[in-house]
């Protein structure tokens, strides 16, 4: 997703000193620019809001405009690297909708640069490799990033909870190997054990055999702060562990694994990884497709799906869940208007939830209103993350719709 690998480079804004200028200051970054108006509709219907940081603020500094404004300020060493801007650096959820709406982006894929190597103009990389330069500076990160730093080196997780009841969830025995093994994730094993305990109820309907390793995070919450020191040790460690397992496919639930394991793994470590990777959603699309997936329940609910941003925009995952949920008998599927692309970001990812809590969940609260507007019953992602945020946006509006993540209907309408 953030093209060549950022993490070789100490100077990491230098790179950028040319690309910073093709902005064109046009803030479309914050907009989603809807096809399909009907004649006569007003100006304001032609455009929504994407940047769930522009609709908190509206301030083009919180904004991809901002930080690309940001980048050219530092190098122009026109503007302080201190802790109002690195505030405002780590304001931003990373979910890169600015990315897909920038016009440049699209078309500075094909210019020159001198020499006659590519220049892609990309918001998102900018927006990372300022965290990245911030934490190799010394003046980042937030104090809040720096505490589930500590919890992932001591414990495995960002969330201070023991590693070893990391799946104290888990009632059973397991294989030492197997050709499948499933990546449960801190958020699934410490806080949406639904999730976990799901996805093992369905392994178990359809006779999958499957193994549970000595996982440590990811190291997502650490790449997306700017924290990549830890990172490879990470990566190094869940690899071995799987690889001992003789493991061929692995399985995940959260889109910040899925994400990390399928993109920054092999950035780190320069080489492919020696398994196939699939989000739940992917995995039980193919059993659908080879007829290995039956329902037998029937859920009589009105539902819609929210894309999440690390499956979505980041991996290009966006068919495999809506094709398992338009197989379940009952479901009555209908799309928000904000999605696939232009899906409005949750509001809890790159460490944005633990530094700005509130304004997380109100960006939450902002999507669950959106869904409601639908008159759905309820409201269904695929990522562990995004469930326990949109969980709480729920709460915050006084919502009356359900949130729930995919496995939860699927073992449901499975009989499980």
């Amino acid at each position: 997703m953030w093209g060549e690998s950022v993490l070789e480079e100490y100077s990491l804004l230098e790179k950028f000193r040319d690309i910073v200028y093709y902005c064109f200051k046009c803030g479309m970054c914050r907009f989603e620019s809807y096809e399909g108006i009907d004649n006569g509709e007003s100006l304001s219907s032609l455009f929504m809001d994407v940047c769930p940081m522009w609709d908190l603020w509206k301030l083009e500094a919180y904004t991809a405009l901002g930080k690309n404004e940001i980048c050219r300020g530092l190098l122009e060493k026109k503007i302080p690297f201190n802790e109002k801007t690195v505030k405002i650096i780590y304001a931003c959820t990373l979910c890169g909708a600015c990315e897909k709406q920038c016009s440049v982006s699209r078309k500075t894929k094909h210019i020159e640069r001198f020499g006659g190597s590519l220049l892609p103009y990309n918001p998102l990389e900018i927006a990372l490799a300022l965290r990245l330069q911030a934490v190799k500076t010394g003046v980042g990160p937030l104090p809040q990033h720096k505490k589930f730093s500590e919890s992932i080196r001591v414990n495995k997780n960002p969330y201070w909870e023991p590693h070893q009841d990391r799946f104290k969830w888990f009632k059973g025995s397991l294989p030492k190997e197997a050709e499948t093994a499933y990546f449960v994730g801190c958020t699934a094993s410490y806080r949406q054990q639904m999730i976990a305990e799901n996805a093992v109820k369905i392994f178990n309907k359809l006779g999958v055999e499957f193994t549970l390793v000595d996982e440590w995070c990811c190291g997502s919450p650490l790449f997306t702060t700017g924290q990549e020191e830890f990172i490879k040790e990470l990566a190094i460690h869940n690899i071995s562990v799987l690889e001992d397992a003789g493991v061929r496919r692995l399985i995940v639930s959260c889109a910040g694994c899925y994400r990390t394991f399928k993109k920054v793994y092999p950035e780190i470590l320069g080489e492919n990884l020696p398994f196939q990777v699939l989000h739940m959603a992917e995995f039980l699309s193919e059993k659908i497709e080879k007829g290995r997936l039956n329902f037998t329940s029937t859920i009589n609910e009105k539902i819609t799906y929210h894309d999440p941003c690390h499956l979505g925009r980041h991996c290009g995952v966006y068919e495999a869940p809506r094709r398992v949920l338009a197989k379940i008998p009952g479901l009555r599927f209908t799309e928000m208007r904000r999605k696939i692309d232009h899906s409005y970001c949750c509001g809890a990812g790159a460490g944005f939830r633990a530094a700005f809590p509130e304004a997380s969940v109100k960006v939450a609260g902002l999507r669950v209103k959106e869904a409601e507007e639908l008159g759905v019953d309820s409201l269904v992602t695929a990522c562990s993350f995004c469930r326990r945020n949109l969980d709480d946006g729920v709460k915050a509006v006084d919502g009356k719709i359900k949130v729930y993540n995919i496995e939860e209907l699927v073992a449901k309408a499975m009989g499980c």
